[in-house]
């Protein structure tokens, strides 16, 4: 009965070993790829902040644009009806002038 049992002795060491190495080599492994996609995160990250910050400034500059063209919508009313009075006094110097 003994027999057997060193037997199966013999092979626990190496197996030991196996188990071993191969929870070590894993681990090895998720810390290489737990580095590279923290790398990835954070590139991402700083992608994404990027991205924000354009955005507003892109929403910052639409804002002074759409201030600009009420500017000039108001600036074109006035001279509409500036354009309009004038045509007004004209045809009035042209009643006078035909009286």
């Amino acid at each position: 009965m003994s027999q057997p049992n060193n037997r199966n002795k013999r092979f626990l060491g190496p197996l030991v070993a196996i188990g071993t190495g191969i929870a070590v080599g894993t681990g090895i492994f998720n810390t290489i790829q737990m580095t590279k996609l923290n790398s990835q995160l954070s590139t991402v990250h700083h992608q994404t902040k990027q991205i924000a910050r354009n955005q507003q400034q892109l929403h910052d500059q639409v804002q002074h644009q759409a201030t600009i063209l009420a500017d000039i919508q108001k600036a074109a009313e006035e001279s509409l009806k500036y354009t309009r009075h004038f045509f007004q006094q004209i045809i009035k110097l042209q009643e006078l002038a035909e009286q």
